[in-house]
């Protein structure tokens, strides 16, 4: 809980500073590896790990150990720079000049700063205000958002462009497509509509007499062929059945085909 304003507080207090605690120093140096190190022993005699008893020296032999730090970054006075190497002539980095004003990302935006712990709040506030009903109200209130008309303005500017109201071109191209397929449609047409009238034939009179007189001798020769037969009731066997039905339909299709001729145009198809 904050405390209430008092008199008292206008005074400053005194600050009263800790002590400082001596710098700690560990017991063992700072050259030596951590226990059980694996980091320098790849080139020696003893590889695997260092100073697991934590021993103050390494082990010995015919391949010295270098580089305690190897892991950690560069041994002393390897970051000092070297001034051999510069950026030179038609080098493949080029140094951009700095821009006139820095770029901020969103985290770079700084945030307001947090509340100090003396600034005091604001007690007792209230609102007896309904934020459900509120809501709900301006809700049913609210006008219903209209697309916005196009001004005059717009409309004149469409007006003054120079295809308005002209028919596009893709459209001319697809039209004159269209049209070409139709007319080759119709001319395909009318090419087998010619090819069949070529290969229909009108028969003449002499024609017509020697087919019909054709057909009544044979139409005669059926009929006697099928009044051999036509006394028996009963067909007892399957080819005598089959030879009485096929007498039966060529003498009908020889009655049709007489029907036909006697008509006075006859047009035969050669193509059939």
């Amino acid at each position: 809980m904050f405390q209430e304003e008092s008199i008292y507080n206008l005074i400053p207090s005194k600050s009263i500073l800790p002590e400082k605690e001596r710098m700690y120093h560990s017991k063992y140096p700072a050259w030596i590896a951590p226990t059980a190190s694996t980091f320098i022993l790849q080139n020696t005699s003893y590889p695997g790990v260092a100073n697991t008893g934590g021993l103050l020296r390494y082990p010995r032999g015919s391949h010295p150990i270098y580089g305690n730090w190897r892991s950690i970054g560069l041994p002393k006075g390897g970051y000092k720079i070297n001034p051999e190497k510069f950026y030179k002539k038609n080098h493949q980095y080029k140094i951009l000049p700095p821009p006139v004003e820095k770029i901020k990302n969103d985290n770079e935006v700084r945030k307001p700063p947090i509340v100090n712990v003396r600034e005091k709040p604001i007690m007792g506030l209230k609102s007896q205000k309904n934020y459900v009903t509120s809501n709900a109200v301006d809700n049913i209130l609210m006008e219903t958002r209209k697309k916005p008309m196009p001004s005059e303005k717009d409309l004149d500017y469409f007006m003054h462009k120079k295809d308005y109201g002209r028919i596009p071109n893709y459209l001319k191209r697809a039209k004159s497509a269209n049209q070409r397929n139709l007319e080759e449609r119709l001319r395909v047409q009318e090419e087998n509509e010619g090819y069949k009238m070529k290969m229909k034939k009108v028969l003449d009179s002499n024609e017509l007499k020697i087919l019909r007189e054709g057909l009544i001798k044979k139409l005669n020769m059926l009929e006697t062929q099928y009044g051999r037969i036509s006394h028996r009731n009963k067909f007892d066997t399957l080819v005598s059945r089959n030879y009485k039905e096929n007498l039966e339909k060529e003498i009908d299709q020889v009655k049709k085909d007489i029907e036909t001729l006697n008509k006075d145009v006859v047009t035969v198809d050669l193509a059939k």
